[in-house]
């Protein structure tokens, strides 16, 4: 059966966005993957979208009150990212 290209297109391109949310990053890739295999014109700027969103999915760490009264967020190792480390190295306001 023959499908449109666009359709195609846009299927594997939600089907990017849903991984990309859900921390599904094999699915993410695969369709990326997919979409640059087919030469589709809106691979990079759908790149760019999947990191946004992967970033936004990311779990961020719980602050809690420290004896100081002043927010104190514990780290886990799960939550040492290479996100994390840019934000501390570029004195961005961490957690």
């Amino acid at each position: 059966r023959d499908v449109p290209d666009a359709e195609v297109d846009g299927l594997l391109a939600d089907l990017a966005r849903i991984g990309a949310a859900t921390g599904e990053e094999g699915l993410a890739e695969r369709a990326l993957s997919a979409l640059e295999d087919r030469r589709s014109p809106s691979a990079p700027a759908l790149r760019t979208e999947i990191e946004a969103l992967r970033l936004a999915a990311a779990p961020r760490p719980e602050p809690f009150l420290g004896g100081s009264g002043r927010p104190v967020v514990r780290l886990l190792p799960k939550d040492l990212t290479w996100d994390l480390y840019a934000r501390v190295l570029n004195a961005e306001e961490v957690p």
